[in-house]
């Protein structure tokens, strides 16, 4: 009986763990709406309930650190300025779109950047993380982006991933294989050079048998690097 009793407190312990892991919660100060991942071991923050235009996300809460910034987490709050600790791996979809950020200091940590994860905003410059491999659909679209430095390991650079900015010159790593759609359209570059092997979106004339780049404006010149 003692035993059945063990199985049975142990069972509603487990049960119990994987629920709380799925909840939502507020913090105590009710500034952050998180909730529990990977087992219960870390932090996502959901949602970002305060006023403060200017904010430090915390790299632990209750002890656990917070690691992922979930969904539009911090989308359309004024913001202004934004730190994110280096205890963050990922940052989620459109999570600090529709701010008004000047610049963002992406943390080492970070591996994975979603899909509008700062479009619309006011960002003159980004260094994205050595551990990023694909840079998403618009994540950087519609800024002020001047210069922004892409490090050699990406792979994939996503549709409009920088679409709509002030960019006059980008390096393009020798690691990038594929360039999607209007990449980087309507920015103010003139040439810019891709890697041997990369691949560019474009569009093919039937009629008049010529193959369109769409990746960058069309006046863009495209030159190859050499092996």
């Amino acid at each position: 009986m003692k035993i059945m009793n063990f199985v049975f407190v142990l069972t509603v312990m487990m049960l119990t763990s994987l629920f709380l892991s799925g909840c939502k919660k507020n913090t105590p100060d009710n500034e952050f709406e998180v909730r529990l991942i990977d087992g219960g071991n870390a932090i996502e923050i959901v949602k970002y309930n305060g006023a403060s235009q200017n904010v430090t996300i915390p790299s632990e809460i209750n002890g656990l650190p917070v690691t992922r910034i979930g969904f539009v987490a911090f989308a359309r709050k004024g913001l202004k300025t934004i730190n994110i600790p280096n205890s963050v791996v990922s940052i989620g979809n459109g999570a600090f779109g529709e701010n008004q950020l000047t610049s963002v200091n992406i943390p080492s940590s970070v591996t994975c950047i979603g899909e509008f994860a700062f479009t619309r905003n006011l960002l003159t410059q980004v260094i994205i993380p050595n551990g990023v491999v694909h840079i998403r659909f618009a994540t950087f679209a519609n800024n002020h982006l001047s210069q922004v430095t892409i490090p050699n390991g990406v792979q994939f650079i996503a549709t409009a991933a920088f679409k709509d900015n002030q960019l006059t010159q980008v390096i393009i790593p020798s690691s990038v294989g594929s360039i999607g759609i209007l990449a980087f359209a309507q920015n103010q570059l003139v040439r810019v050079t891709i890697p041997s092997g990369a691949s560019i979106a474009g569009v093919y004339n039937p009629n008049s048998g010529v193959y369109t780049q769409t990746s960058f404006d069309r006046d863009v010149r495209i030159i190859r690097q050499q092996d």
